[in-house]
């Protein structure tokens, strides 16, 4: 390696090489016009405060942003975009306090679905069942729901033709014709897979061709668009972070990179359900409790996981609060439970029948019986003894009736 004059000389003479090439190239043809002017994008065009996230939807979903929500099939996705939609586009005074995906509606206006799946008559009973007659008035003019089976068929917004991924006619006419409504806040694709025939979730070229497309439309209109899309099928079933749900989202990771905020909806795990069960006094079933959050965007952070929990209509409703609320009551023991179990302690001591300090004690552990008796789940009742041996509450003896073996006995205050 030369010195430092002898690389830079090399250099000069490299770009120079490149410069005599361009020019050697042509000037761009006629009519073209530049992307960009570099010097137009200057750190000074960053200067003084960045503006805020403009929600759509608070905490959860920024405005004109390119989506996609997944699930299993049967979880309820369908008709949560539709609980959504009717969320965007009611007016402030009709439904106040208006939520949706976990957090607070702070915008609304016009709303686009489309659902190739639904029928006419299944997504007019759905609206029946979640707004009332006057709710649907004032939702005129500003819901707009294409049911596909019944209004033309088949809908191809992407295609593969001569070796390349294309967006087709039908795509550029939804937007103009979505670009003719004023103030569009959503438009909904349910499911994605009819609308692309293409493979979108093998070949990332197809993913990129596809977020593209859609971004294009997001930034002309500052609306969402939002796609609807699965999982594995056994991609819900032990799902227990974000990370996990983005990561069980079918297709390759093109498909959930190239998107700019992803949604996951996941069956809750058999004991989450069991304690939530207990908590509610409610029988939960397998997909009763469902539990969704952002798993992927480009503009924020977010680790909270909202719990749905299936209503008589079908519809996932956000109970995340009072399932908490009841989960904390449920854990908790009160003042004079914990005397009980403290006396039943010494009691047990004295009469020679200790109870054991290990969780694998089976029936002599004492987590297990503070669970029979006191109706809490056992991680909760481990807590509870943990939490006293490092506090030395208890202590571990060896007790002369269990031949050397450890036992539980309360600690002697002086």
């Amino acid at each position: 390696m030369g010195s430092l004059q002898d690389q830079a000389k090399a250099l000069g003479v490299q770009r120079e090489s490149y410069l005599l090439e361009f020019e050697e190239q042509g000037r761009e043809p006629e009519g073209f016009v530049a992307p960009f002017q570099i010097r137009d994008w200057g750190v000074q065009a960053y200067e003084g405060e960045a503006p805020d996230i403009k929600w759509l939807i608070k905490d959860v979903l920024p405005q004109g942003t390119a989506s996609l929500i997944a699930s299993m099939g049967g979880v309820g996705k369908s008709y949560l975009i539709l609980a959504t939609a009717i969320a965007i586009a009611s007016r402030p005074s009709t439904l106040s306090g208006r939520f949706a995906l976990g957090g607070e509606v702070v915008d609304h206006g016009p709303v686009v679905v489309v659902s190739a799946e639904d029928s006419h008559t299944a997504i007019h009973r759905r609206i029946s069942q979640i707004t009332t007659p006057e709710q649907r008035k004032n939702l005129k003019d500003n819901l707009f729901i294409i049911p596909l089976p019944d209004a033309g068929g088949s809908v191809t917004l992407m295609r593969h033709r001569n070796g390349e991924y294309e967006m087709t006619e039908t795509w550029h006419w939804l937007c103009r014709e979505v670009a003719k409504i004023p103030g569009l806040k959503l438009l909904a694709l349910d499911p994605l897979q009819v609308f692309v025939q293409a493979d979108i979730t093998s070949d990332p070229a197809a993913a990129q061709v596809w977020w593209s497309a859609v971004s294009a439309l997001c930034a002309a209109t500052g609306a969402c668009v939002l796609a609807a899309h699965h999982m594995r099928k056994d991609g819900g079933l032990s799902i227990e972070t974000l990370l996990q749900a983005r990561e069980a989202i079918r297709g390759t990771t093109g498909l959930v990179d190239g998107a700019r905020w992803v949604y996951a909806l996941w069956m809750a795990t058999v004991e989450e359900r069991e304690k939530a069960s207990a908590a509610l006094d409610e029988a939960l079933g397998a997909m009763t409790m469902i539990k969704g959050g952002v798993c992927k965007s480009n503009e924020f952070g977010s680790d909270k996981i909202t719990i749905y929990i299936r209503d008589e209509s079908g519809l996932l409703k956000d109970r995340t609060d009072e399932v908490a609320d009841c989960l904390e009551l449920y854990a908790a023991l009160s003042d004079e439970q914990i005397r009980e179990i403290f006396l039943e302690i010494v009691r047990r001591w004295e009469e020679r029948d200790p109870f054991s300090p290990h969780y694998n004690g089976k029936d002599r552990y004492l987590g297990n019986w503070i669970a029979m008796q006191y109706g809490i789940d056992k991680d909760t009742a481990k807590d509870y003894v943990d939490g006293w041996l490092s506090k030395r509450n208890l202590v571990k003896e060896t007790h002369p009736a269990r031949k050397g073996a450890m036992a539980l006995r309360r600690r002697e205050t002086p």
